[in-house]
């Protein structure tokens, strides 16, 4: 890449309470991002992805957060589904989406999207 170039990015905005910090197993700090369920009488788990902790931001108020994805990369959507139950224990499995952006596509416009929007 041109180091005179300009890098499309997309900001995705959320709430303080849809983040969730954790390290991962080689030790680098990562910011969990739940994506709320759209039905509000859907009760299985959110889905969720996962960014570098120092991607993602507090707004001006405080009460937010943001972070900038490139417009063209991909980012992997998972989602827990139930798949049974053992000895009165749900099984969980994960199911994964691929979320593909292509700069200058409908689907990564630039500017400010929300986590809703990366989802569906």
């Amino acid at each position: 890449m041109d180091t005179n170039e300009t890098r499309e990015e997309i900001t995705i905005k959320f709430g303080k309470g849809l983040a969730e910090p954790f390290a991962a197993k080689d030790g680098r700090e990562l910011q969990r991002v739940l994506i709320p369920n759209e039905d509000p009488n859907d009760m299985s788990p959110w889905a969720s992805f996962v960014l570098p902790a120092k991607s993602v931001h507090e707004n001006q108020y405080g009460k937010g957060l943001w972070a900038k994805i490139s417009a063209d990369g991909t980012t992997i959507v998972t989602k827990p589904k139930l798949i049974g139950q053992e000895d009165g224990k749900n099984i969980w499995e994960n199911d994964l989406r691929r979320i593909y952006r292509e700069a200058g596509s409908a689907g990564a416009e630039t500017g400010n999207v929300t986590a809703w929007q990366v989802w569906k």
